[in-house]
């Protein structure tokens, strides 16, 4: 999920652009052997392994054809459980297109690609940002600003899931004042693989977000 607020802006010498584009996908589920049709008709299993994989691709060659300024995938890019290597390669080989193309990606590892489900060689290309899960309750969150000709478009803010099991809620490390944001950055973007209230099955596996308390992002 991810949470845009305006906030103030800072003089600067140069204005930032008046308008801007990024796309934003999650729950990909990249490779999903969808175990409980290969069983009764393999052929719609394995049609549905490769759609995904190419629904993916068209994500990117949107973000590349509307000239994005950045790219948002905002968790569960695969399934852990599957740990296929090649569908990791995938979506590295993906994002390394985007990014090529000038598209900045950001990626938050949800409860089905946390960071310990990640191949430990496999490096990210340059462009490509992966968030950590938060350092200590009184971290602030990093945030990584999208900049065009120099000047700050935004600043993008996120956590990963280091583990499938996440006892606590991460959207408290995105509330106001807890990010690492600098001046000037007309928009900040707070990203995070949670669901809105507490749904049933997963309340203690990962994050909720309570949107009637939700102040993500702001300046305090």
């Amino acid at each position: 999920m991810t949470t845009a607020q305006d906030a103030p802006r800072e003089p600067s010498s140069s204005p930032p652009p008046a308008s801007f584009r990024f796309v934003h996908c999650a729950d990909l589920h990249l490779g999903s052997p969808f175990a409980g049709i290969s069983a009764a008709a393999p052929e719609v299993a394995a049609a549905l392994e490769k759609a995904t994989v190419e629904a993916f691709d068209r994500v990117v060659d949107l973000a590349i054809k509307e000239s994005a300024s950045f790219l948002v995938v905002a968790g569960d890019a695969y399934d852990a459980e599957a740990r296929s290597l090649r569908t990791q390669v995938r979506l590295r080989r993906a994002l390394g297109r985007a990014a090529d193309a000038g598209v900045s990606c950001f990626l938050a590892c949800g409860n089905h690609d946390p960071l310990d489900s990640w191949q430990d060689d496999l490096e990210l290309p340059a462009g490509v940002h992966r968030f950590p899960p938060p350092d200590g309750a009184e971290s602030p969150v990093t945030a990584i600003p999208v900049l065009r000709d120099g000047v700050p478009l935004a600043e993008v803010a996120g956590l990963s899931f280091p583990t499938r099991e996440v006892q606590e809620s991460y959207a408290a490390h995105l509330r106001a004042g807890r990010t690492g944001r600098r001046d000037g950055a007309p928009l900040a973007v707070a990203v995070l693989h949670a669901a809105v209230g507490e749904p049933e099955g997963h309340s203690s596996t990962w994050s909720s977000i309570r949107l009637t308390s939700a102040r993500y992002c702001r300046p305090a």
